[in-house]
């Protein structure tokens, strides 16, 4: 009775703890498979980053950014040791001082060197166990900077990351214990009572944070647990709420400045594209569908409607760029026309530039179209007026060295000999008119008979006011008395222009000169008149043409600040791609492991540990997502700024250089290519009233000419601005240390199309732009020295309050 009374539960009992001991084995096991498993996973997409920035900091020798992303790595909880060997395998950089310059085999737990040889033979990553399995190690090649020439590093590095397991499998392991023990108790004594608490008290409110989960990845972007309490279901309810609501701000940010990059694009008709090679699949922006002329769901946003839409003469030239591009793996440039779909014709600027995977080859080009159909037209008028007026100064020149030569050859006749003044004066170009002090005609030349069509016989001996319109005729003899009179002269010894009239009534300009001379008593006024009819329709057209350049040259140079203003954007487009990369990144990580945690639930295999892994991962991913998007949004916000006052005349208040520093933010994708040094210094506490756009251009053209000008290809320069104030003026001063300028060229440097480079780019307009910006604008002014060899510098002087006009003056 005894025996069959306590068999049974004994055996039960002794079933269940075998069960449990079975189950805790096999759990522990399991567990840490999966624990090694996750940290290898979390270690690789640590590497991952940390290569990917370490490539962007070592290729710009920017040795303190990567001392950054690497203590960045090494404050990670289970990131004990992060170091950086170099090509020869000695530490160059790590989270602890005392490594750096040690070689990597007297490093503690040190990496063997075939292992090395292979990560740096293969370019890709090793996630490394150790025997002990008490840590794991990441070993992955990085490439350092990069030599003059090369278009790939040949120097390759290792970063090598050692991520701790003890921690976590210490952890783990008290988990697994506390749990079984607790599942024992449970078992024994309440399992019934266990299963009703649990659905009660876990298995409603899980069941609430997966609905919540499902119904967020459905659409539902408004969907929240809300789950109140303070156990670790509360916590991931509050961690998942958190994470849906950064997201919504930051989609509505993303929205925004979206918003913002499309404005921009549209003032400067400045469109970007993508287009991935393997799928075929091309981006546009919504700028390029306005440039092409096409709605946006009435094009097939493939590479051949994109060549269908290029004018048929011009389709095999870009067709070979970008093919020679793809193989040459260069950035590329091609100016070329498009045809709109109403048959209208365009002419575009387009700028690629391939992309490369992990293996060297091409897998994505990215780029920009500009509308450049008014400056291309504008340019070509210009052109062709310049043709024409150089043929036309030519032309005059001539005629104008004729008639010196011809009126020298009549002087030199004259001196020789007396009696062949008639002969000359009747082959003179010019009328010569002789007239008695009452205005009767007494000599009167062949060129006089030409110009006037009156015979000699006609005009001799007759008033000279036949000659004149009625209006001239009538006032001169009135004007012969008042002289003799008065001695008062008014047209006698100077030239001036006025109306002479023809036998047939009509009227003409002619140029008048008017001399005397004495015979005894009698005196005689000689007049010289020459028909300058032709002269006047020349001025006039001249007028109409000089007045047609400046408009156009106005043009131009508004052309030259949308052309600015288009590198600007695609800087930006280039630079928020990172942050905003990394941030989808972990909100896709996150999202995939809310699909995995979700199957656990379901397949009822979820434990506490994943519980905390879960909540470990969604604080990481969250604080990835905010990082990179606050990044990218402080991004967007300075070089809106500078954007926006670029392409705006409005007045504000700022920090001069403070301002400094966002323009310099702004060139910073044009300069990164260059390891030219840029200073900033001077008062700080300097503000002043207005126009930032004008000051920004000013800024950019500067360091652009400095780029440009100052340097050969592969030097290295200093830029210096300062800023100080003398009363109510401030001094703004730019200087570089590049190959200066002779005197010949410094005198024309603010001349408009002036330029040392007309065949390499160069449209002679920025340091003319920059002139009118300080003296008309900022009502400055600016001075340029310089001497070869020794740099260049630019003195501005600007006033601290600029007058407002729409607020009258300060």
């Amino acid at each position: 009775m005894f025996k069959l009374k306590y068999t049974i539960p004994l055996l039960g009992l002794f079933l269940s703890l075998a069960i449990i001991c079975f189950q805790y084995i096999s759990l522990s096991s399991d567990l840490a498979e999966r624990e090694i498993r996750y940290a290898k996973e979390t270690l690789r997409n640590t590497a991952n980053t940390l290569q990917g920035s370490l490539n962007d900091h070592l290729v710009n020798d920017d040795m303190v950014g990567v001392k950054q992303a690497i203590s960045d790595v090494n404050f990670l909880p289970s990131a004990r040791l992060v170091y950086l060997l170099d090509e020869n395998d000695v530490v160059i950089s790590s989270g602890q001082l005392e490594l750096v310059g040690v070689p990597a085999a007297e490093v503690k737990h040190a990496v063997a060197p075939m292992l090395l040889k292979q990560v740096r033979s293969k370019m890709s990553g090793e996630i490394v166990l150790a025997e002990n399995r008490a840590f794991l190690l990441a070993i992955y090649p990085v490439l350092m900077a990069r030599k003059l020439g090369e278009f790939r590093s040949s120097r390759i590095g290792v970063v090598i990351v050692e991520f701790d397991l003890t921690t976590h499998l210490a952890s783990l392991q008290s988990s697994v214990l506390r749990s079984i023990s607790k599942s024992a108790f449970i078992i024994i004594l309440f399992i019934v009572f266990g299963g009703i608490c649990m659905h009660f008290i876990l298995t409603r409110r899980v069941s609430r944070i997966l609905d919540s989960a499902k119904e967020y990845m459905s659409g539902n972007r408004a969907v929240r647990v809300n789950l109140a309490g303070a156990d670790e279901l509360a916590s991931i309810a509050k961690a998942f709420d958190d994470v849906v609501e950064s997201v919504k701000v930051a989609e509505n940010e993303i929205l925004i400045r979206q918003g913002s990059l499309n404005n921009a694009q549209r003032i400067a008709h400045l469109g970007n594209w993508e287009w991935e090679i393997a799928s075929g699949n091309l981006f546009w922006s919504d700028e390029m569908f306005r440039i092409f002329g096409y709605e946006p769901q009435a094009f097939a946003t493939t590479y051949e409607a994109f060549i269908n839409a290029i004018h048929p003469d011009d389709q095999d030239l870009v067709h070979d760029t970008v093919e020679q591009a793809l193989g040459d793996k260069t950035a590329y440039e091609v100016q070329h026309r498009i045809v709109r779909p109403d048959g209208e014709e365009r002419v575009v600027l387009e700028v690629g530039e391939p992309r490369l995977d992990e293996a060297g080859e091409p897998d994505m080009i990215s780029g920009t179209v500009l509308d450049i159909t008014e400056t291309y037209k504008t340019a070509q008028e210009i052109k062709a007026l310049n043709a024409t007026l150089e043929q036309r100064v030519e032309d005059r020149t001539k005629t104008l060295l004729d008639e010196i030569k011809e009126r020298r050859a009549a002087q030199e006749k004259y001196l020789r000999s007396e009696d062949r003044t008639r002969q000359i004066v009747n082959s003179a170009v010019d009328g010569i008119i002789t007239i008695n002090q009452k205005g009767i005609v007494e000599t009167y030349n062949t060129a006089a008979e030409k110009m006037f069509g009156y015979s000699l016989v006609e005009v001799v001996g007759k008033n000279v006011s036949m000659l004149m319109p009625a209006h001239d005729a009538s006032q001169h003899d009135q004007y012969l008395e008042n002289y003799h009179q008065t001695g008062h002269q008014k047209i006698i010894g100077i030239g001036r222009e006025v109306k002479g009239q023809r036998k047939d009534k009509s009227t003409f300009d002619m140029e008048l000169s008017v001399s005397e001379f004495a015979f005894g008593d009698d005196l005689t006024f000689v007049g010289i008149v020459r028909d300058i009819t032709k002269r006047k329709k020349s001025e006039t057209h001249l007028k109409a043409t000089l007045e047609q350049l400046q408009n156009t040259q106005e043009g131009l140079v508004e052309a030259e600040k949308m052309a600015s203003l288009g590198g600007l954007v695609a800087g930006v487009a280039h630079e928020i791609n990172t942050p905003v990369g990394v941030g989808l990144t972990a909100a896709t990580h996150l999202q995939e492991l809310t699909d995995s945690f979700a199957k656990k639930f379901e397949c009822g295999q979820m434990k506490k540990s994943d519980l905390l892994s879960f909540i470990a991962t969604a604080t990481e991913s969250s604080r990835l997502v905010e990082a990179n998007l606050r990044r990218a949004s402080d991004l967007i916000k300075s070089f809106k700024q500078v954007a926006v006052d670029q392409t705006s005349e409005a007045f504000r208040q700022i920090n001069v250089l403070e301002y400094v520093d966002e323009i310099l933010l702004s060139l910073r994708p044009k300069l990164k290519k260059y390891k030219h040094n840029v200073i900033v210094k001077g008062d700080r506490e300097i503000v002043i009233d207005t126009r930032p756009g004008a000051l920004s251009q000013i800024i950019t053209n500067l360091v652009m000419n400095s780029v440009v000008h100052a340097y050969d290809d592969g030097e290295t320069g200093n830029f210096v601005i300062e800023a100080s104030r003398h009363k109510d003026t401030i001094s703004l001063t730019y200087s570089d240390d590049g190959k200066g300028m002779s005197e010949e060229i410094r005198a024309k440097v603010f001349e408009p199309f002036f330029t040392t480079k007309r065949g390499s780019g160069g449209s002679g307009l920025g340091m003319h732009i920059l002139y009118n910006q300080v003296t008309q604008t900022l009502r400055g002014d600016v001075k340029c020295l310089s001497t070869p060899g020794q740099g260049t510098t630019f003195v501005i002087s600007i006033p601290i309050y600029l007058d407002n006009p729409e607020l009258g003056e300060k």
